[in-house]
């Protein structure tokens, strides 16, 4: 389920978030076939193996957790970042992120029911 639009950052998103993908040059294409179906071109280094992304049930907007078949794709699902270049975040910078998530969210404000993410550089 999602709202219609942004619907490679989407995928790429789902991807990056289960563990498939780890940075752009692991992507060659995104073709989005149907506003139901897309078909995704990895690099031929991504080694993938079907039985590791299995669900029970359907995907569908979540915190990424629910459904999973079992513990072990939970290990794999977690962002991963090389250690040379992990983000080093100040504590001051962190405790602004959620006011300027907030600041972007006018349909939040107003309606309580529409929810977003948002991407920051270690710098804001």
């Amino acid at each position: 389920m999602r709202s219609p639009g942004n619907d490679k950052e989407l995928i790429l998103g789902y991807l990056f978030n289960e563990g498939i993908i780890h940075i752009d040059a692991d992507v060659e294409q995104v073709e989005l076939v149907s506003p139901e179906a897309a078909n995704v071109h990895l690099a031929t280094t991504v080694n993938v193996d079907p039985a590791h992304y299995q669900r029970v049930g359907y995907a569908n907007s979540s915190c990424g957790l629910c459904g999973k078949a079992d513990l072990d794709q939970i290990q794999r699902t977690i962002a991963y970042f090389p250690a040379n270049a992990q983000p080093v975040v100040g504590v001051a910078l962190l405790q602004q992120l959620p006011d300027l998530l907030q600041a972007q969210q006018n349909l939040f404000s107003t309606t309580g029911g529409i929810h977003a993410t948002a991407l920051f550089t270690a710098r804001g």
